[in-house]
């Protein structure tokens, strides 16, 4: 576990200084563009491409890459804090042959806080970074998951999401979701200490409104 939080941490380190890097960067580029800064509140969704480096114990040698999708969707306010949001993700995953003869699928679903840093304030070029903490649930089917007496081919557990990533507007309603890297920790059962700690990644694009 220890070892996944210090591998989120670099991810979201790894976000910032490319946030960083691009607000240094977005003068130069408001001279060529004119896309419109980033409104202050309103609903921002977002359709993407998943990527979880998975595991299903804390074994070595035990990972597995996971594709998918997620649609995630926010509504930013403009008072009392503005640029705090209130988030919702809900992605789908599935692997074939994690072991052998046995595949997993996975929807998971989140529920939290939202909080954007546009970049470049004074042009019109806003790309945007954005970190958020969502609380949901996983619901794990077409595999198996120990029980007593025997085994199930589902399961579910609480599941938690934290991250962040980096949009970039190309008109007033259309953009482009860059790069989000998230932490997603899941309780299921395992047979050993029930915890999972995986990576996920995803792009795509934004619509707002």
């Amino acid at each position: 576990m220890k070892t996944m939080l210090r591998a989120s941490a670099k991810l979201v380190a790894m976000l910032g200084l490319a946030a960083l890097s691009a607000a240094g960067q977005a003068p130069a580029a408001n001279n060529k563009m004119n896309t419109p800064p980033v409104a202050p509140g309103g609903f921002e969704f977002g359709v993407t491409f998943t990527y979880k480096v998975a595991q299903v114990a804390s074994v070595s040698g035990s990972r597995f890459i996971m594709p998918g999708g997620s649609l995630d969707g926010v509504y930013y306010f403009s008072r009392p804090v503005k640029n705090l949001g209130l988030a919702f993700d809900i992605s789908g995953e599935s692997a074939s042959a994690i072991e052998p003869g046995v595949n997993l699928s996975q929807f998971t679903f989140g529920v939290g806080p939202r909080y954007r840093w546009p970049l470049n304030k004074n042009g019109r070029h806003k790309a945007s970074f954005y970190a958020q903490a969502l609380f949901g649930g996983v619901h794990a089917f077409n595999s198996v998951f120990p029980a007593p007496g025997g085994v199930n081919y589902n399961a579910g557990s609480f599941a938690l999401q934290t991250g962040g990533g980096i949009n970039l507007p190309l008109t007033k309603n259309l953009g482009l979701r860059l790069l989000e890297a998230d932490y997603v920790m899941t309780k299921l059962p395992n047979n050993t200490n029930s915890y999972q700690g995986d990576v996920r990644f995803s792009n795509g694009l934004t619509f707002r409104f």
